[in-house]
């Protein structure tokens, strides 16, 4: 199992230039170690074929030999965001990549002013649920879906 949470700035240079760890910070660093094990090739985060409309620097896929096992699509707009939509293969579940992506995309809202996160979900898609009320509350829902936000 890996886990990886970074936040906060990072210092790039030998000039002490200060950069916010966001998504690419965090793809280096797992290319990096990727590489150093050997299996750089083998898993990826992708924000190729991205939809114009969600953000690129916080909206990827997740690939393994080059195959779609999950992605985060997410939307920016002013100081409000979206998780549009979350999904990891069953064969991926309960690694903690989902709680990775969320806590990353959490942790870019909090660094760029972002000052609520919403994302929708199936009112009967109980495991999705669960793991998100570990961060957010429910705001309201229609019969079919719920959306939950969280103030940040």
């Amino acid at each position: 199992k890996l886990a990886i949470l970074m936040t906060g700035n990072y210092i790039e240079n030998s000039w002490g230039n200060k950069l916010s760890v966001d998504f690419y910070t965090i793809k280096g660093v797992l290319e990096n170690l990727f590489s150093y094990l050997g299996i750089l090739n083998r898993y990826k985060l992708s924000t190729e074929n991205i939809l114009p409309s969600l953000h690129p620097g916080v909206s990827a896929n997740i690939l393994v030999d080059n195959n779609i096992v999950g992605y985060i699509y997410c939307i920016l707009d002013n100081d409000t965001s979206k998780i549009d939509a979350l999904f990891i293969d069953e064969l991926y579940r309960n690694k903690k990549i989902a709680t990775t992506l969320i806590d990353n995309f959490i942790n870019y809202c909090k660094n760029n002013n972002i000052k609520e996160v919403t994302i929708n979900v199936l009112e009967n898609n109980i495991k999705a649920k669960n793991l998100y009320s570990k961060y957010f509350i429910l705001n309201k829902k229609d019969g079919i879906k719920e959306e939950l936000i969280m103030k940040i």
